[in-house]
């Protein structure tokens, strides 16, 4: 049975890069906005058998994705771009997964990085290019693994200033190709939570964060930071 058509958000794409397929880190933290350029190289040919008309082949293809936002220090995606600024070699691996579960992956070279800068009283510009070299692998879904469900533990979260809880995510089901997750705060200034779901409080407040499975699925939490006594 096929699966109902769906609408995604830009947010609910996926991107991940690292040296090798094993060791990929998240661009998402303090990424505004990711966009595409991709290009074709062609070329149009007339034929008699036409009757002068043209067949444009096409000769090669181009996959850059563009991203911008903000700088936000210590975030693993950003830090491994920015290690490349000044690198000789700024070779990666990239790995776009859509919110159906499709997956462009494959070598791919940084550029364009643009790691500070901006007005006096703003946050600071982040910029970077990823393009893949030469045509990425693209795999379809297997969509009868698709994760159905996400929750996770615990949904409401209480820890105090500068300390420091993990949630625990469930993707069902258990035998969904991709099970990973990817988390969001609402106010980074009263909590933040990484890539493995740790969550610090900042300063006293409730906020709300998020859980997102690769396809979209969603579960909502809530974060209360308590003051330190003293």
């Amino acid at each position: 049975m096929a699966l109902p058509a769906f609408f995604a958000a830009n947010w609910q794409n996926k991107y991940e890069i690292g040296d090798d397929k094993e060791n990929l880190v998240a661009v998402a933290g303090g990424v505004s906005t990711a966009e595409t350029d991709f290009d074709d190289d062609t070329d149009s040919v007339s034929y008699f058998d036409l009757l002068g008309g043209t067949e444009t082949i096409n000769k090669g293809s181009s996959f850059p994705f563009n991203f911008e936002g903000n700088r936000k220090y210590r975030d693993p995606g950003q830090e491994y771009m920015r290690d490349k600024l000044t690198a000789q070699d700024k070779s990666c691996y990239f790995r776009v997964t859509e919110p159906d579960g499709r997956v462009l992956e494959g070598p791919a070279t940084i550029s364009k990085i643009t790691p500070f800068g901006g007005d006096a009283n703003e946050r600071m510009d982040f910029k970077a290019t990823v393009t893949f070299m030469g045509t990425p692998q693209d795999t379809k879904p297997n969509e009868a693994i698709l994760p159905d469900s996400v929750t996770v533990s615990p949904l409401d979260v209480t820890v105090a200033v500068g300390a420091s809880q993990t949630l625990t995510p469930t993707v069902l089901p258990e035998n969904a190709k991709d099970k990973s997750v990817m988390y969001g705060i609402a106010d980074s200034t009263i909590a933040t939570v990484d890539s493995a779901g740790k969550i610090v409080g900042v300063k006293a407040g409730v906020t709300t964060g998020t859980v997102v499975t690769v396809n979209g699925k969603l579960v909502r939490f809530t974060v209360t930071v308590t003051a330190t006594e003293g």
